[in-house]
C-alpha cells in the first residue's frame, strides 16, 4: 500500500497543473509548477529551478519513505513549507490567493487559511466532517464502475459544489478576510 501511495504521488508531481485535484486539496508547490502560475506569480529562473529541485528531491525520497503526517488528499503538503525561503513575500501571498481559490472551501481545511480567517474549533470540525463526506462521495464515484469523461466532469462539478457549500460555515467578517485574501481571480485550464 505504501509504495501504491508513493507513486500516486510521485505520478502526481509528473503532471503538476493548476488543475483542481479531485480528491483533496491541490497543493501550493503542484499550482506553483504549471507555467500560467508562474508567470503570474513572477518566478525567475533561479526560482523555477530551486522549485523543480524541491520537487525532485521530494519524489526521489517518497520512493523509499513517506514523510511523517503524509497526508493522502495532500499528498505534497509536506514540501510547502520548502517553499518560503525560495518566493518572495509578495509572490507567496499571491501564490496563496491562487491556493484559495484552487481549493474553494476545502482551503479551510488547511492550517494556515484556518489561522487566516480565524477558524473556531466548531467551524474547523465542520470543514472536517464536510472534506471527508465530499471525499468519500467522489472516492465512490471513482469505485463505481468505468471513469469516464463524464464521470470526470461530474465529479468536478461535485467537488466545486461541495467547496462552496464548505465556505458556508464562515460568518460575515471571516467571508470577508476570505475573499479579501483570494486576490484578483486567477483563470484556471479546465
Amino acid at each position: 500500500m505504501r509504495v501504491l501511495i508513493a507513486l500516486l504521488a510521485i505520478s502526481i508531481v509528473g503532471y503538476a497543473t493548476p488543475q483542481r485535484n479531485p480528491m483533496g486539496l491541490t497543493a501550493r508547490i503542484m499550482l506553483i509548477s504549471d507555467p500560467s502560475v508562474k508567470k503570474e506569480v513572477k518566478i525567475s529562473k533561479d526560482q523555477d529551478k530551486a522549485i523543480q529541485k524541491l520537487m525532485t528531491d521530494g519524489a526521489e525520497e517518497m520512493k523509499t519513505k513517506l514523510p511523517e503526517n503524509f497526508d493522502m488528499m495532500n499528498p505534497l503538503s509536506h514540501l510547502e513549507p520548502k517553499l518560503l525561503p525560495i518566493l518572495s513575500e509578495e509572490q507567496m501571498l499571491r501564490l496563496e490567493g491562487i491556493y484559495m481559490q484552487a481549493n474553494t472551501g476545502f482551503s479551510l481545511a488547511d492550517a494556515r487559511i484556518a489561522a487566516l480567517v480565524k477558524l473556531t474549533d466548531a467551524q474547523a470540525e465542520q470543514v472536517a466532517v464536510g472534506t471527508k463526506a465530499a471525499q468519500d462521495a467522489l472516492m465512490e464515484s471513482m469505485t463505481s464502475g468505468r471513469v469516464s469523461n463524464n464521470t470526470l466532469k461530474e465529479m468536478a462539478k461535485k467537488r466545486l459544489e461541495a467547496g462552496q457549500n464548505l465556505l458556508k460555515v464562515l460568518d460575515e467578517a471571516q467571508t470577508k478576510i476570505f475573499n479579501d485574501a483570494l486576490g484578483k481571480p486567477f483563470k484556471f485550464r479546465s
